[in-house]
């Protein structure tokens, strides 16, 4: 159930009893320093206020907690695949699903570590299917030759389940890519109508992969957007992370912490430990990515904690 969290209160050091392995913290500019979480049983108190945690797979932590490592460190980074309008109304599958099937053809050589859905603006000039929401894939790689292979096999899954009718886009960008621009295109996505041109002269002068996969290629827009929102780590919500697709409905707080979600909290600032979330029947949970953690939001409904949709 929720706990009620005193001003000030911080969380002390111990091991985290969850993953059985340290988290870590942005140590800022000189690297990414490490340090532990005590076991739930014995956290005295929380800060409401949330530790940055950069979005590093289970395997690579090790890795990046040792200070010796910093030339690996270096090398390894996030590579956003972003994709856009490639479904179409009444149509078997949507970017969502696709999104997770690019995912799971670049996991046979690429750590994956999520994929995220980020929602754009919903207006009369704007061709959409659904909702208008676009997908990133998350991926660690290191080098030009990865992007360049990423690019290749997830263009190559899109074509694959190409359908007529269906304007999509495609673009990838390394972390090292994603420039002050590159966020405000993906914020005035959510807001207001942006143009082909736009996204084009934006993908050129930042030396982004971008390309249109047939039809109007309108996708390229909310391509562009999704490299954008997804690098802020604060936008929308995970569709595909560890092992949440696995649990379905009813689902203790604790399975949910070990299949992948970093924290339960309430919307008026409650840590949630313990209980049993009330999600959608036969799906997932929906944790969002807030300050680079997997963050899933409930509200206590006669006792009941409940789910909370973020877009």
């Amino acid at each position: 159930m929720p706990v009620d969290i005193p001003p000030g209160g911080r969380e002390q050091p111990g091991t985290d009893d969850r993953r059985g392995t340290p988290r870590l913290r942005d140590g800022g500019p000189g690297g990414i320093g490490g340090y532990e979480l005590v076991p739930k049983t014995s956290i005295k108190s929380v800060t409401p206020e949330i530790n940055l945690t950069p979005l590093i797979p289970q395997k690579f932590k090790q890795v990046f907690k040792s200070p010796k490592s910093n030339a690996i460190r270096e090398l390894i980074q996030t590579i956003y695949v972003s994709i856009d309008d490639t479904d179409i109304k009444a149509g078997p599958r949507g970017t969502g699903r696709l999104a997770r099937s690019i995912a799971d053809t670049l996991a046979e050589d690429y750590p994956v570590f999520g994929v995220t859905r980020h929602q754009l603006y919903v207006h009369p000039d704007i061709p959409y299917t659904s909702h208008n929401s676009n997908a990133v894939i998350h991926v660690e790689a290191e080098g030009g030759d990865a992007m360049d292979h990423i690019f290749e096999v997830s263009e190559g899954v899109m074509l694959g389940d190409f359908f007529e009718g269906s304007d999509p886009g495609l673009a990838v960008a390394s972390s090292g890519q994603i420039a002050p621009p590159l966020i405000i295109f993906g914020q005035d996505a959510k807001c207001i109508v942006l143009t082909q041109k736009r996204a084009r002269t934006l993908a050129k002068n930042l030396k982004i992969r971008l390309k249109g996969l047939g039809g109007t290629q309108d996708g390229v827009i909310g391509a562009m957007a999704g490299l954008g929102l997804a690098a802020t780590r604060n936008d929308g919500r995970f569709l595909q992370l560890g092992s949440i697709r696995d649990i379905r409905g009813l689902c203790p707080i604790d399975k949910l912490l070990l299949a992948g979600v970093d924290a339960a909290w309430t919307l008026d600032g409650r840590r949630v430990s313990e209980g049993t979330v009330v999600a959608r029947p036969d799906k997932p949970a929906r944790p969002c990515p807030i300050d680079g953690r997997s963050i899933l939001f409930v509200e206590e409904r006669d006792g009941t904690l409940t789910e909370v949709r973020r877009d």
